[in-house]
């Protein structure tokens, strides 16, 4: 047995079982978009586009894009911009 993030690509394997964590000794690590207060005021779009692409990376979707970078071996800049391309809609 042994800690790990819930999003470790490993995780994704189906090799391993996740047990849950039902007296929350764990926190919670929940990825949260941080930009800094004067980009928002000269680029107040940009909001809406990280919390678009927020709304779609639950902690499944980013397991199985780390499992592509860390047992697949795939790139982690061009796993990036393959999910990017199928799920960000530009408006």
């Amino acid at each position: 047995m042994t800690t790990a993030s819930t999003t470790e690509g490993q995780l994704a394997t189906g090799k391993y079982r996740v047990l849950v964590d039902n007296k929350r000794f764990w926190p919670a690590y929940n990825l949260v978009p941080v930009i800094r207060k004067n980009i928002i005021g000269r680029y107040p779009e940009i909001q809406k586009i990280l919390n678009q692409i927020d709304q779609k990376l639950t902690t499944k979707e980013l397991t199985k894009l780390n499992k592509k970078v860390d047992v697949d071996g795939q790139n982690y800049q061009k796993v990036a911009q393959d999910w990017l391309k199928h799920n960000y809609e530009r408006r």
